[in-house]
């Protein structure tokens, strides 16, 4: 091993004389360059290799890179040989591909090297380092996506471009990203030519595109597009997906008209098809239009989105899936239209959401859009009608059954209890929360709310159970202060085993508010009983509880300070070991506290 970093060493001495006699670096830098170079080269060199040291290597000589280069600049020292230049830089090279041999399969350190080779412009080595990653990675398609936008972009070589990708999608046939990227590009190279010709004011060469017309009129897309849904065939959002990518380019209409007429005749009844035949005359408007025009389209609009409902048949899915596009298209005019034209727009909406709701149509996501759009007109009688009718359509959706509890004034209760009938248990929690809080709003006798407390901590479901035990305590203190709280909680710590967290937390804070608001001579009693119970279920895993205690001990009127280290004792010894060490010093502070105190 020394004979090899001996020799690496060797190799670099000429650079690094020359380095010296240009006055970038002293001598004694020289010297402790050499020496961190020597450290890592022993790290690199020993087994098992470990990509760290590599990366570690790498990034010492890139900051020696920027010192060189900073020195170089401030000091005006004129550029030396070749070698001296560019030493550090091939080290940084010769570092990677040694740590690549090592980490073949690692696609990030490939990623790593790639980008370093961007950043000082080695656009030779960055196409070899493409070349050697893709052979080792070569089911990646974005490393085939970024090799071919280098060879299109830095090396302005289109053939090597168009090869690369052509190369990957014979690898990976079923990958939609090779295959819409390979059209942008296609799309590029022909928008570019296209600029270059009316810059320059002159034919193409007949030697550079041997048709010059067809390649003209996007040829070579088109022919991308059809070899595309040949390999991913039925998949109707891919074909759509290159239509986003077409509307960026001028002078596409064909290539449109061909994507258009594709997923038409290959769907003709799939909702996204007739939403993107609907919506295709509003793509790509340049200039503003007059409201006669912008009523005009809205017209022809609605008539492919009814069309598109019409050839939907009888499959309710479908029907539903296109009124869901025709309504979101109906609200984003609502949102866009202008002003003199925003309450043909509202009616259009209203008149679509009803008429959709009536057959039948509406769906739950739907149902609740209609609900808002009434409340925020101000229409809550009518809002509380659709919301009957979506629970009628949808009886165990939640979010329709909690904006129905919203809009009723009358027989809350009766209809809460329709809705946890309805509604599936484990998701009924917003539901208990909306009667509970109604009940307190609305001063009900404090028996029913009782009550009501009680059949959600009856309810079976955990987090039903959590929330209103612990809202229950809550109120139980407020009208009946903390004997009342006492009883509640007696009864909760009973129902249910084990007993949550919070809920201890709950009845001791309450039970400790208690003590310092107006003590009843049980307090401490109780306070210790419910620390004790849980620490017997969460001693191991609750430093808090511990130093809750301990602190109990020290501080209240009445605390036995003899308890404190037993208590110590025992919370070393039942916390798990990587919580002691958080217990130790949290209890230090507080002990260092309360002596400062006393």
């Amino acid at each position: 091993m020394a004979e090899v970093v001996h020799r690496n060493l060797e190799s670099m001495l000429p650079q690094l004389e020359e380095l010296e006699s240009s006055g970038i670096f002293t001598h004694d830098e020289i010297k402790q360059i050499v020496r961190r170079r020597r450290n890592h080269e022993y790290k690199l060199l020993r087994r098992p290799a470990r990509k760290e040291d590599f990366l570690a290597a790498v990034q010492y000589e890139m900051h020696l890179e920027q010192l060189r280069q900073h020195r170089k600049k401030r000091l005006g020292v004129p550029t030396t040989k070749y070698d001296a230049e560019n030493g550090i830089l091939n080290r940084i090279h010769s570092l990677f591909n040694r740590a690549l041999k090592k980490f073949k399969g690692d696609l990030k350190l490939w990623l790593q090297h790639i980008e370093f080779s961007k950043q000082c412009g080695h656009k030779v080595s960055l196409s070899r380092t493409f070349g050697r990653a893709l052979a080792i990675h070569p089911n990646n398609p974005g490393l085939w996506v970024m090799a071919a936008k280098f060879e299109f972009e830095d090396m302005k070589d289109m053939s090597s471009a168009r090869s690369l990708l052509q190369q990957g999608l014979r690898t990976n046939p079923q990958s939609k990203h090779l295959w819409i990227e390979y059209f942008r590009m296609e799309l590029l190279h022909t928008d570019k030519v296209k600029k270059r010709r009316a810059v320059l004011g002159v034919d193409m060469a007949e030697s550079e595109e041997p048709s010059s017309d067809q390649f003209l009129s996007n040829k070579a897309a088109s022919l991308v597009y059809q070899q595309a849904v040949t390999n991913i065939q039925l998949d109707v959002e891919f074909r759509l997906s290159f239509l986003p990518v077409v509307l960026l380019f001028h002078d596409t209409n064909s290539l449109q008209d061909q994507v258009y007429k594709d997923v038409e005749g290959t769907f003709p009844t799939h909702p996204l098809v007739w939403q993107a035949l609907a919506r295709r005359q509003w793509e790509g408007l340049d200039n503003p239009l007059t409201d006669a025009q912008t009523e005009k389209m809205e017209r022809q609009t609605e008539e492919l989105f009814q069309e598109g409902i019409a050839r939907a048949g009888d499959d309710q899915s479908l029907v539903m899936q296109h009124w869901d596009g025709y309504l979101h298209w109906c609200r984003e005019r609502v949102d866009n239209a202008p002003s003199s034209l925003r309450k043909k727009a509202v009616r259009r909406m209203l008149t679509a959401f009803k008429q959709a709701s009536l057959n039948g149509h509406l769906s739950e996501a739907k149902y609740k859009e209609y609900i808002d759009t009434m409340l925020t007109l101000g229409l809550s009688r009518e809002a509380a009608s659709i919301s009957e009718l979506g629970t009628g359509a949808y009886p165990s959706s939640l979010p329709l059954w909690i904006a129905r509890l919203s809009s009723c004034s009358e027989k809350v209760g009766q209809l809460c209890r329709q809705a946890l009938d309805q509604v599936d248990k484990q998701h009924t929690l917003p539901i208990w929360e909306f009667w509970v809080n109604h009940a307190l709003e609305n001063e009900i006798k404090e028996k029913e709310i009782e009550s009501l407390f009680k059949g959600g901590v009856a309810s079976g479901v955990a987090a039903v159970y959590e929330a209103m035990s612990v809202r229950y305590l809550e109120w139980s203190y407020s009208v009946g202060g903390v004997k009342k709280t006492r009883n509640a909680y007696k009864s909760l710590l009973s129902e249910r085993q084990p007993v949550p967290h919070c809920l201890y937390e709950r009845c001791i804070h309450l039970e400790r508010r208690g003590l310092l608001e107006r003590s009843d001579g049980q307090s401490l009693k109780h306070l210790r009983e419910l620390y004790q119970r849980a620490l017997a279920d969460y001693g191991s895993s609750h430093p808090g509880l511990w130093l809750g205690y301990i602190e109990m001990e020290l501080r209240f009127p009445g605390g036995l300070v003899e308890n404190v280290g037993q208590l110590h004792w025992k919370a070393i010894k039942e916390l798990k070991p990587e919580l002691t060490s958080d217990f130790i010093s949290r209890y230090s502070l507080m002990h260092s506290e309360s002596a400062v105190v006393t």
